[in-house]
């Protein structure tokens, strides 16, 4: 199952608290769409939430891969369930300060090669015209509130804005 909201461009006010959200939900086996889809309803073997931002536009976006014989139906509504609870009652603060610990340890421990190195000052001069600095990026994720988490969501979490799309063998 792939499900797709529009989401902001690049360099957006929003951009860091989807990060943060996408791993709310699904950064980790404590995370709230592992722990619902995998352990409690044992209906995927793997789940993930991505935002990813480009010059123009961005999108948000969860993935499950069905259990063989199970339910695409029942997947797809759980995964929606659960993405969808986070819009309405909003998320917590110990699990916005978990998500936020990762992303900033994947952005420090993402710049270990002078290949990521590289990466990220072309993906960041291509995307903003600079190198914005480490300390900046780290203080926008200190920054992120789980109400700021919340705000975001229900502005991207939209079904008039989602598309879906089943891979199913035939």
């Amino acid at each position: 199952i792939y499900a797709a909201w529009h989401a902001p461009k690049a360099g957006h006010e929003d951009s860091v608290t989807l990060d943060v959200a996408s791993l709310v939900l699904s950064g980790g086996r404590s995370s709230r769409l592992y722990r619902a889809l995998v352990y409690d309803e044992p209906l995927v073997n793997s789940v993930h939430a991505y935002y990813i931002e480009y010059m123009h536009a961005g999108l948000f976006y969860a993935t499950a891969a069905v259990r063989p014989g199970g339910s695409v139906d029942a997947a797809e509504a759980r995964m929606f369930e659960g993405i969808e609870e986070a819009v309405r009652e909003g998320v917590e603060p110990d699990e916005v300060g978990k998500a936020k610990r990762q992303l900033e340890v994947s952005l420090v421990g993402g710049l270990g090669t002078a290949h990521a190195t590289a990466d990220r000052i072309g993906r960041e001069m291509s995307l903003f015209g600079r190198v914005r600095p480490l300390a900046d990026r780290i203080a926008e994720i200190r920054a992120v509130s789980a109400e700021d988490v919340q705000r975001a969501l229900r502005e991207v979490i939209r079904t008039d804005q989602r598309s879906v799309v089943r891979v199913v063998p035939p």
